[in-house]
């Protein structure tokens, strides 16, 4: 497999190389606000590349993958860019009592011979469950909230799987990690996340020496070549 620093570039005014690049396969970088970016050529994922077209499945796949790592699942949707399609998908891990959530989103390119996965990473500093407490002291004004009619319940309309309602955990998706949040909260590691996610495709250029063993068969890749 070969070194992905010898066929990535990233955008410069973005991403720092990060001090930890040292684990084999893995490149990684960080943007000015604690966002780390780490990218990986890993081997064909067969069960993702066949099921491309089913975005229930790929829903499933990663909220299982998930929860079995203990997270969350936030969101999960194929990315807008024609051609290559890919996933994107955004989770969170609430840790222990006290520590800060972490929040990881990742693009996912699954191709014919291989698999290009790019993973960002990012936690709450300082004071930590601010934009929960906000947003639920108004969703609760509102009713959209409500308390629990018994001791230790859950609060009813506060969180739930984004797709599947039946799922109980581990951590759930709360309201206060819709996107329409993250102008109200920009500093927040979600909306960090979020942003570099949206942005990620436009920031990329892959070297032409990567074709080979990309093989897209019918497909044109959306990202850059150099």
């Amino acid at each position: 497999m070969m070194n992905p620093s010898s066929v990535l570039d990233v955008d410069a005014d973005v991403w720092t190389p990060h001090p930890d690049t040292t684990e084999d396969g893995i490149t990684a970088w960080h943007d000015a606000h604690g966002v780390v970016l780490t990218m990986q050529l890993i081997g064909h994922d067969e069960s993702l590349y066949r099921n491309l077209s089913d975005i229930g499945w790929v829903r499933a796949h990663y909220r299982d993958s998930f929860a079995d790592a203990g997270m969350g699942i936030i969101e999960c949707s194929f990315t807008k860019e024609p051609g290559c399609r890919s996933v994107a998908v955004i989770g969170k891990d609430v840790g222990s009592m006290g520590s800060p959530c972490r929040y990881m989103g990742a693009l996912a390119i699954p191709l014919k011979r291989l698999s290009i996965v790019f993973n960002l990473v990012a936690e709450e500093r300082g004071t930590t469950g601010v934009r929960d407490t906000i947003v639920l002291e108004e969703l609760l004004r509102s009713g959209d909230v409500r308390l629990p009619e018994i001791d230790g319940s859950p609060l009813t309309g506060w969180s739930a799987d984004p797709y599947f309602p039946d799922f109980e955990g581990p951590p759930l998706r709360n309201r206060s990690d819709d996107a329409k949040y993250d102008s109200r909260f920009p500093d927040h590691p979600l909306s960090r996340v979020r942003k570099r996610l949206n942005e990620l495709p436009g920031q990329v250029k892959f070297s032409s020496a990567i074709s080979d063993a990309i093989a897209l068969t019918g497909y044109k890749p959306w990202w850059q070549i150099w």
